[in-house]
């Protein structure tokens, strides 16, 4: 009795050893949008929800991490296995590794390329070179007037750039010569549960 049972356990990790990784879903970031840490966050806003008083502003932003995955549990992906980003889920259909890169359901719909970085983890390296982002949610963030912002590319071209200073921030954002500012090219900075600076990057 005693080695039957033992047989079926054997047969049972065996299994779940060639299962794969079933569902493998970006790292938990521990992100709490009603309490954000001090450090820098990619967001998207509307320039429309910009609401100005005598010491700053208030804006809502919806905050975003981006997609970070454990390369332990990359390396046990396979066929019939899904993959979680911020576009949604991925069924994989093929896997190929090379060099360290993955490239998952290559030349096939769902197409993702994942390449390592530090503490044995993964990003996507999506168009551009942008990796994929998920959403944590929405914020509304005092902005003082001592914040700094800078917008880069401005008109679209990679050179023009534009220091803000706090008073004017506010006005800026609103007659902006662009009003896209999204998880792809900006970011903000907390401290002390205030921001202390706005940038936006170039995006071709």
């Amino acid at each position: 009795m005693k080695k039957t049972i033992l047989s079926l356990l054997v047969a049972m990790l065996n299994i779940s050893a060639m299962a794969g990784v079933g569902i493998l879903r970006p790292n938990e970031t521990g992100v709490n949008v009603a309490k954000l840490e001090d450090g820098t966050y990619p967001v998207a806003f509307d320039p429309a929800t910009v609401k100005t008083t005598a010491k700053g502003y208030y804006i809502t932003f919806e905050v975003f991490t981006v997609d970070v995955y454990d390369g332990k549990l990359l390396a046990e992906i396979e066929p019939g296995d899904n993959i979680i980003t911020g576009d949604g889920v991925i069924d994989v259909k093929s896997v190929k590794v090379e060099d360290g890169h993955y490239t998952i359901n290559e030349n096939e719909e769902g197409c993702l390329y994942l390449e390592p970085q530090v503490a044995d983890t993964y990003v996507v390296c999506g168009d551009d070179d942008y990796p994929t982002y998920t959403s944590q949610g929405t914020t509304t963030l005092f902005v003082p007037v001592s914040a700094k912002m800078r917008d880069d590319g401005i008109d679209g071209d990679p050179m023009k750039s534009k220091n803000v200073l706090g008073q004017n921030i506010g006005n800026y954002l609103k007659t902006s010569w662009s009003h896209e500012f999204c998880v792809l090219n900006t970011t903000i900075t907390v401290k002390n549960g205030k921001v202390v600076k706005i940038h936006r990057s170039y995006m071709p």
